[in-house]
């Protein structure tokens, strides 16, 4: 009886242990979470890495920092390139990022070719931009969105590339055949897809190619 009891006072014991760590561990995530919140989780990466980057004075390196929210006088300095000087805001609970490519006067690139360890950076950073560039392009035009699109069956793919210099998005069109009496009907097969999709195409330039001209 006496050893009953004292192993349930033992369960009970442990028991109260174990709920306490566990309010214990739950109480640190929350808290976690909400300093997270405050803060602001900043990605750097900046080329040469060998640059001087001074926000508000402090100085950083490349890789992802919790900086304090509010306005920033952004510097990043070498001797060797042109300087970049910005003014940021970060809000709170902000994913924010930092990336800068320094280059020489009038954006001289040839630094870097006797400086390979920074070339990965500088891809890593290009990659980035024109994966910006490529999705503001899908959200501005809906042609975007569904090309590269090809149909053997109907005999013709669809492409499409941004107009330079504000002229037209051009969609180009190719036809699967070297048979000129068949292009008319490939045409309509391609045009009635694009309609069909809600392209309107006096909005663009249509070009055609055939007989594997590419």
């Amino acid at each position: 009886m006496y050893q009953d009891q004292k192993k349930k006072q033992r369960l009970l014991t442990i028991g109260v242990f174990v709920g306490l760590f566990m309010v214990l561990v739950a109480v640190a995530v929350i808290f976690a979470i909400v300093e997270s919140r405050k803060s602001v989780t900043l990605d750097i990466m900046v080329a040469p890495q060998s640059a001087e980057i001074l926000l508000n004075g402090k100085k950083y390196e490349n890789g992802t920092q919790k900086i304090e929210p509010g306005k920033y006088e952004i510097s990043i300095t070498h001797e060797e390139l042109e300087s970049y000087q910005e003014t940021r805001e970060f809000t709170a609970g902000e994913e924010a990022k930092l990336y800068v490519i320094l280059a020489g006067p009038d954006g001289d690139m040839s630094w870097y070719a006797t400086h390979r360890d920074d070339v990965m950076i500088v891809v890593g950073i290009g990659d980035y931009y024109a994966d910006i560039e490529s999705k503001e392009y899908v959200a501005s035009d809906p042609v975007f969105a569904i090309t590269p699109y090809q149909n053997y069956d109907k005999g013709f793919k669809v492409n499409a590339q941004k107009g330079e210099d504000g002229a037209k998005t051009e969609i180009i069109i190719y036809l699967y055949t070297c048979d000129e009496k068949k292009l008319s009907v490939l045409k309509n097969n391609a045009i009635d897809w694009l309609n069909k999709k809600g392209i309107d195409l006096d909005n663009y330039t249509l070009t055609y190619k055939y007989c594997s001209e590419e």
